[in-house]
């Protein structure tokens, strides 16, 4: 199952970087959100076939809206604006 989960990870970086060239390090702010939001949901009760689509959705919304801003940038700029999610989310998490 973790080998699954980081090829995921691993075929998100290698479209980013292999194919668009664009360097875009916030796809791990992505997947701890969808991993936390998981977690939380599952300790609360609800099955699988709700938390997952759930977490997926969340996650797919932070890129949205992390995304949109971020193509009018390029290189570096790209990077930068991406990690910014990788610095914020353990702080975010610590809120919550």
């Amino acid at each position: 199952t973790l080998i699954a989960i980081l090829a995921l990870l691993v075929s998100g970086l290698n479209l980013s970087w292999g194919y668009a060239g664009e360097l875009n390090l916030g796809q791990v702010a992505m997947y701890a959100l969808g991993a936390y939001l998981a977690g939380v949901l599952a300790i609360r009760g609800y099955s699988l076939v709700v938390t997952i689509p759930v977490a997926a959705l969340a996650a797919a919304a932070m890129g949205l809206v992390v995304g949109l801003p971020a193509l009018r940038l390029g290189g570096w700029g790209l990077a930068m604006a991406s990690f910014f999610l990788v610095i914020l989310i353990p702080d975010v998490v610590h809120i919550f």
